[in-house]
């Protein structure tokens, strides 16, 4: 081998030499560099670890609600700062973990009364339940502790709810008083109502002599005055007192003779002015065994066809009321129609609102189609209206039967 080849695989070794120092200084340093990411890693998850141990920590000591746990031997597991604090103030101890509960200086009906409460807890069930202590409202959860599908203990925890017991009873007791005053309420509506009544038919008697025995034109004429004036308060205080009754009495079922009824309304309202011009069309199926409240039942045809007389035509010689009954073993449906003045598109979705009249004449006291409403629900049924204002209106109604 000449010299220069020496020379030139010298050389050749020696960048051989050189290139596995650079690869393994690479891969000292790739090492050192995957340790180091490790240690940050480890360093991260354990300060993320002891950030949020800090603030569980934090969350559980600085709330007002007590938080302990115990083992099935009634040794303290866990517990919080409130915790601690309520069993110094009630027994004069502190207790640290591991102590056990039965001795911290509780009395031992107390003792005993939380053993059994831990007991449930320890077979595996999750309760709630509250607690009065010296004027003090606590409710206290229990909840198991399972390790490998074994309870090991129970959590508990209390919440301070006194005020929210507070609360309650106020409401009960604004309940019952609210309850007594719409009983006075009523009876008092009631009582004047009625009593009011009374001095009215007695005037409208009188009323009735005067026309009988008067020749005076101008003496009748206000007698149909005066008459109308008191039919008018008549029908509002019949109005004061259906809605009173609705309110106040239970609901009396009984068995209804739909013809025989009907045509008992009809008959009662044809004193109202204007009714002696009026046709009535009556289809009912009188086979129907029907039960129902009888006396709600008469109050909403009553006011609805009393309604139909009010608002019929003035000067049209036919004018028409019909009553038409229909149904089975369930419920009833009644239709009545009038061939009246009508209601506006813009008045029908008020139509069932209380004192909402569609007119501003002084006719009709704006309650009884309220009151018909609420009876009607009260019966469990339904009502609706369809109307077109010039040509008449027509109520449908669905009642339930309550002896199908």
């Amino acid at each position: 081998m000449s010299y220069i080849d020496s020379i030139k695989k010298k050389q050749s070794n020696e960048n051989k030499n050189e290139e596995l120092h650079y690869q393994n200084k690479e891969k000292v340093e790739r090492s050192i560099n995957v340790k180091i990411t490790n240690l940050e890693n480890l360093k991260k998850d354990e300060l993320d670890k002891e950030f949020e141990s800090s603030n569980l920590s934090a969350l559980i000591n600085n709330t007002n609600d007590i938080m302990w746990s115990i083992d099935t031997n009634y040794n303290l597991i866990s517990s919080n700062k409130p915790f601690i604090n309520a069993i110094k103030h009630q027994t004069g101890k502190s207790i640290k973990k591991g102590e056990n509960f039965l001795n911290i200086g509780y009395s031992e009906e107390t003792i005993q009364e939380y053993k059994n409460y831990y007991i449930r807890a320890f077979i595996g069930k999750s309760f709630t339940l509250t607690k009065e202590y010296h004027k003090t409202w606590s409710e206290i959860s229990f909840n198991p502790i399972y390790q490998e599908g074994i309870v090991i203990g129970t959590a508990c925890h209390s919440r301070d709810i006194t005020s929210r017991k507070s609360a309650e009873s106020r409401i009960v007791e604004q309940n019952k008083e609210l309850k007594k005053t719409n009983a006075e309420l009523d009876q008092f509506v009631y009582s004047v109502s009625h009593d009011l009544r009374s001095p009215l038919t007695s005037i409208l008697g009188l009323v009735n002599f005067i026309e009988d025995e008067s020749k005076e034109s101008h003496t009748l004429k206000y007698a149909e005055l005066i008459k109308k004036n008191i039919t008018r308060l008549d029908q509002f205080i019949k109005s004061i007192l259906n809605y009173s009754r609705n309110n106040r009495t239970e609901t009396i079922i009984e068995s209804i003779p739909l013809n025989e009824t009907v045509h008992e309304i009809i008959e009662s309202l044809k004193y109202m002015p204007g009714a002696q011009n009026l046709k009535f069309n009556l289809q009912i199926n009188s086979e129907i065994n029907f039960y129902s409240d009888m006396q709600r039942f008469k109050t909403v045809l009553e006011n609805i066809i009393s309604n139909a007389i009010i608002y019929r035509k003035p000067d049209s010689e036919d004018g028409l009321i019909s009553v038409e009954i229909s149904g089975n073993k369930h419920g009833i449906v009644i239709k009545i129609c009038d061939n009246g003045i009508g209601i506006k598109d813009e008045y029908l979705p008020k139509i069932f609102d209380m004192f909402f009249r569609v007119s501003n004449t002084e006719d009709g006291s704006g309650i009884g189609l309220y009151i018909v409403k609420e009876i009607v629900e009260k019966l469990e049924g339904s009502i609706d209206i369809e109307s077109e204002f010039g040509v008449g209106t027509t109520f449908n109604i669905k009642l339930k039967n309550f002896k199908p």
